[in-house]
């Protein structure tokens, strides 16, 4: 199962400048590895003692692990077999993806 992607708010100077990925961070800043990315959001100081990266978290990704698991165990509970779920994920309008 392909991973969400992490994004960084990205602070120039104490001014926001925007919500970005940690590649595009790369690119802009001429960063040479996504650690370094991760390194400075996590600890949290000023990269080239200008730029401050923190890393987006999902709001709603506890209350939705949560939802999950309380749905699939009343599934479970009524007997459904769970391995036989498809998961139906949109490309695009026209396009559909059965996983």
């Amino acid at each position: 199962m392909a991973s969400r992607p992490v994004y960084y708010d990205l602070y120039d100077c104490g001014k926001y400048d925007g919500r970005y990925r940690a590649a595009e961070l790369m690119v802009m800043l001429g960063v040479r590895h996504r650690q370094q990315i991760e390194h400075y959001s996590d600890v949290g100081i000023l990269y080239q003692k200008r730029y401050l990266i923190i890393r987006v978290d999902d709001e709603n990704a506890l209350e939705l692990a949560d939802e999950w698991d309380r749905v699939t165990q009343a599934l479970k509970g009524c007997g459904y077999d769970l391995s036989r779920i498809q998961f139906i994920v949109r490309t695009n309008k026209n396009k559909v993806k059965r996983r």
